[in-house]
This record gives structure tokens, sequence and C-alpha cells, in this order.
């Protein structure tokens, strides 16, 4: 059995674009873990300790914890909880399109989980699908803040390798190779929410510079006729293509997601809670294990 620091692995979980991920187990403390490697940094003397020492104290039922990081036969790695679920991707494949209610419960969770990193001072920078983990007790984690694009801020270049994240939820400013802030994660969710309730991305250009052009001087596609005048004011400010047109902290997004659920009668945490419990078999028809370190990178 190989060893990766202190973990024992148990099942591959797939490669990404910066290099394999594996399932382990601590035989001592008896903890499952992620565990990635970041063979893309073996030539580099980044000290992940100091790059991601304030996620390690982020705890928070909104997250999956970073654990650690170490090298291993000279290649990083980092470790961190595993969440015996799906991912919003995931699920969303094997499942019917999300209903409004769930889907701004979704946002809202996802909000939260985004407040606690930026409490630490700390902005995600890595807000994407696969990062948004939905357990089988119907609880939503968000993993795996940005590193690559910490240690190397040139957008456009690591692009297009496919090492930066998600494409479509990268703010304009992300596009021109400025490092993550906390005004990038709130566009991130606001494209995050345009997708939850359009099947689709805000903005369609599949090549890079066209699609950094359409977010910087047009406006967001519609999204569907049934979604309420409310709503869409808030997602569409959150994609303003600058900082100053969005709402000015995560919280204040929260906040107004939370004022369009009550306005529908509803509470986010209830409809999440409801919502996911109506989704459960698509744990059944799912993988029913962590998908996030497939395929995505830190």
């Amino acid at each position: 059995m190989t060893r990766i620091g202190s973990y024992d692995l148990i099942e591959s979980l797939g490669k990404g674009p910066h290099g394999p991920a594996h399932l382990g187990v601590e035989p001592i403390a008896g903890r499952t873990a992620v565990i990635k490697l970041l063979e893309s940094l073996a030539r580099s003397d980044a000290d992940l300790d100091e790059l991601l020492a304030p996620a390690f104290s982020i705890n928070s039922e909104w997250i999956a914890k970073t654990l650690g990081v170490g090298r291993h036969e000279g290649v990083p790695f980092i470790v961190r909880e595993y969440t015996h679920g799906l991912d919003l991707e995931g699920l969303r494949r094997a499942t019917r399109p999300f209903e409004r209610g769930l889907a701004l419960g979704l946002l809202v969770a996802t909000a939260r989980a985004l407040e606690t990193f930026h409490a630490a001072s700390f902005p995600h920078g890595n807000l994407r699908l696969s990062n948004l983990l939905v357990t089988r007790s119907g609880e939503l984690h968000l993993a795996d803040p940005a590193v690559f694009a910490r240690l190397f801020p040139n957008a456009l270049s690591a692009l297009a390798s496919g090492r930066l994240g998600s494409v479509p939820v990268l703010s304009p400013a992300r596009h021109r190779g400025e490092p993550p802030c906390p005004a990038d994660d709130v566009y991130a969710l606001g494209a995050i929410g345009h997708w939850l309730l359009a099947d689709a991305w805000p903005f369609a250009a599949s090549e890079l510079d066209r699609l950094a052009r359409e977010k910087q001087d047009r406006a967001p596609a519609d999204l569907p006729a049934d979604v309420t005048p409310g709503l869409r004011d808030v997602l569409r400010s959150a994609l303003a293509p600058t900082p100053e047109g969005r709402p000015s902290t995560v919280t204040e997004l929260r906040r107004a997601l939370e004022a369009v659920s009550k306005q529908r009668g509803e509470d986010p945490e209830d409809t999440l809670a409801d919502g996911l419990s109506s989704l459960g078999l698509a744990f059944i028809t799912g993988r029913g294990s962590d998908r996030s370190a497939r395929p995505a990178a830190p």
C-alpha cells in the first residue's frame, strides 16, 4: 500500500491539471482525507505552509477543511477533509434542474462558506462547481481554495493550460492576471447563481480573449422568464464588470439573496435541506464518493 505523508492510500480519485488525487486514511487517527499531489509545482520552491496558513485555521460547517500540506518524493501535496457525496455538477447531472428555492438555498450556503474565508482575510479564489460538495446528509461544503492562482496570478497564460479553475466564474480582473480578492468571489457566486437558475453560464464565448471582452463589455445572458425581478437584479449586480458595481462584500450579497428568499415566503436553510432531501435518489445513481478531486485542481 502506498503512503503519502501519514496517509495510506486506499483509492484513486482521478487526475486533474496539477496531478493525481487520492483517498487516504491515517491509520492511528482513523481519519479519511483527500490527498492532492501538485506535480505541476514539483520544481517550485513555494512555501505552501506559509501560503495556506490562514486556511488551516478556518473551521465552519460550510467548508471541507484544509488539513495540511507536505512533500512526497519532492512533489507538494495538500490534504483536506473528505466529503462523502457529490459535487454540484455531478448532482445536477444525476437529477432534474434545480428548483428556484433550492437554488437560492445553495447560493446562501455558498455565501456563508465564502464568508468564513473572508473573515480570515483569505479570499477563496477557486469557486467552481466541482468544489461545491453536497453530502449524503444534505449539507453543502466548499473545498479547495486557490493555490496555483496565488503563486502564478497571470491568469490568461494559466487559463491557456487549463490550470486556473473554472473559466466561466472568473471575473474580468482575474482574466487580466490579478490575484484573487473578495470581489472576485462575489463575481464567481453570481456566475454560479446564473448557472443554477439557467443551467447555462452567463457568458458563452469559448475563446478566452473573447470571453474576457464579453465579461467586460456586455451584459450577462438573460435568465429564464420565471426568475423574479428581485433575484435577477441581485445576480446581475454580482456580475458587474468592476467591483464598484457589485455588492461590496459577500455578506451583502448573502443578505440580498436572503431578502429574495423571504419575499418568496421561504427560509433558505429550510429550502436547502428540503430540496436536497428530495434529491436523495441522486446519490444512489451517482458515484457516492468525493468527486471534487476529479478532475478539479486547487
